[in-house]
């Protein structure tokens, strides 16, 4: 039985109203700045007074070294108080290297409940295993599917199911972190899930923390074993603040292949 605490946590995330900004589907290119050599880019979308753009950076190797979001400070300072869900093809580069087809990037300015926990205005980044199709289908109504046990390693101890959202899936969360056990949140973790399978990994990231901090990077706990073998996995995710530029880049990184 779950608690109260995961229940309003869960209710919370429920509630959320799930709608998409459109995207543009410009074809990747290789930046033209010569600092930015290894970057490709994917789907790019309005975001405040600006727009954000995915994209995957390769290492010399030709490796990823990053797989994430660029959000300019320009954006960053936009915002606005309404809350806005991207849903973002990724470069081929990364839907190649990599086991992820999608993501979403959700501004959250008020947070969600619980109160006390995910009230304060933050990021979300879900990297999708699915396609967006697959995704767009999850219905509210699919609790079986939500709760049905994800076995074989796929998702790290100590995660627990808290249930689904439509549109999304169903989130797992450590309940040893610091946000569920009286601290503030700054970041955590979430897996997620759909009909037994492991379909996401979501950093969360409070707006406060980015720009508290600037650049940092934080361990991504995981798994026993991986959805897809010869693909690269992400064993951190973070930000960087790239000053010359006035961005931002949100992405998971610290790939390993599996």
């Amino acid at each position: 039985m779950k608690s109260p605490f995961f229940s309003r946590l869960l209710l919370g995330m429920a509630a959320l109203s799930v709608s998409f900004v459109s995207c543009s589907k410009d074809d990747e290119q290789p930046s033209p700045i010569p600092e930015q050599e290894g970057f490709f880019y994917g789907e790019k979308a309005a975001l405040g007074q600006s727009e954000a753009r995915s994209y995957i950076r390769l290492g010399d190797d030709g490796a990823p070294v990053e797989v994430g979001i660029i959000v300019p400070e320009e954006a960053m300072a936009t915002l606005g108080m309404h809350e806005t869900m991207l849903s973002l093809g990724l470069p081929a580069k990364a839907r190649t290297l990599t086991a992820y087809q999608h993501m979403m990037f959700d501004w959250m300015p008020h947070g969600h409940e619980p109160a006390g926990v995910f009230d304060k205005p933050h990021f979300d980044l879900h990297f999708y295993y699915t396609s967006e199709a697959e995704r767009m289908a999850i219905q509210a109504t699919d609790t079986v599917q939500f709760m049905k046990p994800v076995e074989g390693g796929y998702i790290p101890q100590p995660y627990i199911n808290i249930g689904g959202v439509p549109q999304m899936g169903a989130h797992w969360i450590d309940p040893t972190g610091s946000p569920f056990n009286g601290e503030p949140f700054t970041s955590v973790l979430i897996y997620g899930s759909y009909d037994g399978e492991v379909t996401f990994v979501e950093p969360m990231i409070a707006k406060a923390f980015i720009e508290e901090e600037k650049t940092f990077q934080l361990p991504i706990l995981q798994p026993d074993q991986f959805p897809e073998g010869g693909k690269y996995y992400p064993t951190i995710y973070g930000v960087e603040h790239d000053e010359a530029r006035k961005q931002y880049r949100l992405y998971v990184g610290g790939f390993l292949k599996n």
